[in-house]
């Protein structure tokens, strides 16, 4: 979280609830310490540190949210 403030780029972040490594209020503080005007939060309910599989139903949203940020 120290350096967040230096983040100006556009960011996605995501958390999972059930994470105990990187709890979700500490990413949750990350995200708003984040000094960009174009930042994206997404909250997987059930999801942990680990990432999802690949055919979840959130990593397909997630990758459906990044495929469409880019084609514009």
């Amino acid at each position: 979280i120290n350096f967040a403030p230096r983040i100006t780029c556009e960011s996605y972040i995501t958390t999972g609830l059930t994470d105990l490594v990187s709890t979700p209020i500490g990413i949750a503080c990350l995200y708003n310490a984040i000094n960009s005007k174009n930042k994206h939060f997404l909250l997987h309910p059930t999801g942990g540190h680990i990432v999802p599989q690949i055919d979840s139903k959130f990593t397909k949203k997630f990758n459906k949210r990044i495929i469409e940020h880019f084609a514009e």
